[in-house]
């Protein structure tokens, strides 16, 4: 019973953002990717941890976790023992994976780890850009500010991330704050290196 209410809580919230992720389609001008938006959800192995995820009780996730250690002696709790958070990363890779509105699809890794984005093609930008506006609207919020929060952890091509900020109003300002951001970072490596430096000159 504690199960189907959550299942039903995590529905009722799928159906809600394929409904304003449709309506935001409608305005791009592409109404049947808003019909076959995030239909990878209704796979079971996204919707139970998903919903399990999101709608469990912190007790339900406290004897999920220590379930583990009745199914698993301790030394064998890692790594054939998955938590709940586990469960959910996997869910949550598995649908990057499907579906090409999210960037983390266009981001190519090399074996050598190396990654590095490719172009996105125009009719998944706007299908990104609806499901971020949707879930803005479901969640409560402003696309344009969560944008802004969020883009330095965005592994996005330039010509891509350009018609989103344009789209979003926010070209200037994501531009100034990448900026910023890049020469917080320079500073970061450069007292990193002399650190290093000082650190082997006493050493010696």
């Amino acid at each position: 019973m504690v199960h189907d209410v959550m299942y039903l809580r995590y529905l009722d919230y799928v159906l809600k953002h394929k409904w304003f992720v449709f309506l935001e389609y409608i305005r791009l001008g592409i109404p049947f990717q808003g019909i076959v938006h995030d239909m990878s959800k209704f796979r079971w192995s996204e919707f139970r941890d998903y919903a399990f995820n999101f709608y469990a009780s912190e007790k339900a996730k406290s004897d999920d976790n220590w379930n583990l250690y009745g199914d698993y002696h301790v030394w064998e709790l890692i790594p054939w023992g998955m938590m709940y958070q586990d469960k959910f990363k996997i869910a949550w890779m598995h649908h990057q994976r499907r579906n090409p509105h999210h960037w983390e699809y266009w981001v190519n890794w090399e074996r050598k780890g190396y990654e590095f984005p490719v172009p996105i093609p125009k009719k998944y930008l706007k299908e990104m850009l609806a499901d971020w506006r949707a879930m803005s609207i479901t969640q409560g919020g402003n696309t344009a500010e969560w944008y802004l929060k969020n883009q330095s952890k965005m592994l996005i091509r330039e010509e891509s991330r350009e018609w989103l900020e344009k789209q979003l109003g926010v070209r200037d300002e994501a531009v100034i704050l990448r900026k910023k951001e890049a020469i917080v970072e320079i500073e970061k490596i450069r007292r990193r290196y002399v650190q290093e430096k000082i650190q082997r000159a006493c050493s010696d």
